[in-house]
Order: C-alpha cells, then structure tokens, then sequence
C-alpha cells in the first residue's frame, strides 16, 4: 500500500471503538454514513469529496460497502458491522441517534476528525454527540502549530507504518480519551511534542 494510500486511512479514521478485525463476505458488512445536514452544512461538493476519500481507501483496499444515507434511514441494517462517519459534522438529533442506536446495538463506529461536533444549525455543540460511547470529550480548538501526525502503537499495527508523517495542519482541536477509545493517530507539534 502506498504512503498516500495509507496516509488517506489515516487521515480518514481517528477513532476506533472495541477494534476488531472483520472478515467481509459478500454481504457488505460496512457502511458509510451520508447525510444530508453535512452536505448543507459543507456544501455539495466539498461533502461529496469527503464522501469520495472514505469510498476511495474502501475500494483501494476492495472491501464491500454501502451508502447508509440518514435521510431515509429509520435503522441500519444489522448486517452491517463497521460504520465510518467521514466527519460528518453537522449532524441532526434524529441523524444521531439512527448511529447511537446502531452502536449499542453493538455496530462498530469510525469516525473522523469533526463528527457529530456541529448541530443540525451547524452551531458548535459543547461536546461530540457521538462523547458517551466513543469514549472522548472536546476540549478545544487549536491553530498552526500541528506538523506531524504519529500513529499510535495500535494504529501502527493497523496501518502498518509507524514512523511520523509531516504535514502541516492549519487548525485542529484537542480531545480528551474518557474511557474505552482507541485513537490511531495524533497530531503532534514542530517539536514532535
């Protein structure tokens, strides 16, 4: 796999919930979560490109997968085992809880950088919704000094690189692991701190 094809994952999944390996059979056993308030909140196009990332590391790996779009959603199949929310950021009550509803029901949730950070309005929430059972708690925001971002111990064994990744970041924000989270990578400082 390539560094752009791996750096692409990295970049697409933060957060891990009860890591699991999955076998997938031909019933796709994975789901992308669309949704419409995101795509208001981002606009088409540059959703539609976030989505793109999430199905394009799905098809470089050749994994099987579905679009769970939450506008028609009422539940999401139990055939699906693993949902990746590509940052869907502004996210509806409704929207959240068609994914909380799935994760303790014992589904497994990706999910990257802003999910679930923004209401319906796109008005910043004061935590994640997704906060009780993905196991982290926002901080705060934070701007321009994240060069490199470092796989931890476990997403090393995920990604299969270990060594950091430099790129500058313009802005992120801080988080605090609350329980049973895995993060795959972290952003660090031009210090490597």
């Amino acid at each position: 796999m390539t560094l752009l094809k791996r750096l692409s994952i990295i970049l697409l999944i933060t957060i891990v919930v009860n890591y699991t390996i999955f076998i997938f059979a031909s019933t796709p056993s994975i789901g992308i979560l669309y949704s419409s308030t995101t795509e208001k909140y981002y606009g088409k196009s540059t959703y539609d490109r976030m989505v793109q990332g999430a199905i394009s590391v799905l098809d470089s790996g050749k994994f099987d997968y579905v679009i769970v779009d939450s506008k028609s959603a009422t539940s999401i199949s139990q055939n699906i085992k693993v949902l990746i929310d590509p940052s869907n950021a502004a996210l509806s009550d409704d929207e959240v809880d068609l994914v909380e509803s799935f994760v303790y029901n014992g589904g497994k949730l990706i999910a990257a950088y802003e999910s679930s950070l923004k209401d319906a309005q796109g008005k910043n929430r004061s935590n994640f919704a997704y906060s009780k059972f993905l196991g982290v708690k926002f901080v705060s925001w934070d701007s321009g000094k994240y060069y490199f971002m470092r796989p931890t111990d476990v997403g090393a064994g995920v990604f299969g690189i270990n060594s950091d990744i430099g790129f500058s970041r313009g802005f992120t924000f801080l988080i605090e692991v609350t329980q049973r989270s895995v993060p795959l990578a972290m952003w660090y400082t031009k210090d490597k701190k």
